[in-house]
């Protein structure tokens, strides 16, 4: 579940992605229909908002505010900011998006999970060999990130 500012009001939603779009639905258990669809191809996201949302992050199309969302936690920001940007196909390292309203060891912290999440959405999406190097979009994954069954290397290939 994400917050989404909407009208002006803050309203929880369950948030999916989906051929390249954040789907918004009403709850968790309603997946069939979806209150709205965002394209994220070419969006740009933009953490913070104000000291009241720590965890707020924007998504930009040219400039132009498309949505705005909030995680209940670092955790779960940095996530989502990896993810996104990996949807986006976006080429920017997450340690050089500005993070205002957040303090420097929480700003650590959402940077590492955004590197992680991006790194996996990115090589699981793009990349033929997900083992031959440990380098996606110019900075090296970090090492120790937590692999699925399906992502281990098997002995002597």
């Amino acid at each position: 579940y994400l917050n989404v500012l909407s009208n002006n009001r803050w309203r929880e939603r369950w948030c999916r992605l989906k051929d390249n779009q954040l789907l918004l639905h009403k709850d968790r258990e309603d997946l069939k229909s979806h209150i709205a669809s965002l394209p994220l191809r070419g969006c740009e996201v933009s953490p913070g908002l104000d000291h009241k949302h720590l965890f707020a992050f924007r998504l930009l199309r040219n400039g132009q505010e498309v949505a705005v969302l909030e995680a209940s936690s670092s955790e779960e920001m940095g996530r989502w900011l990896g993810v996104l940007l990996a949807e986006t196909g976006s080429n920017t390292d997450p340690a050089t998006l500005h993070y205002d309203y957040i303090d420097v060891e929480t700003t650590a912290n959402v940077i590492q999970l955004a590197k992680q999440s991006f790194c996996f959405t990115s090589k699981r999406a793009v990349s033929p060999s997900p083992y031959l190097d440990n380098h996606v979009n110019g900075y090296a994954c970090p090492s120790g990130m937590a692999l699925h069954y399906d992502d281990v290397a098997i002995n002597g290939m």
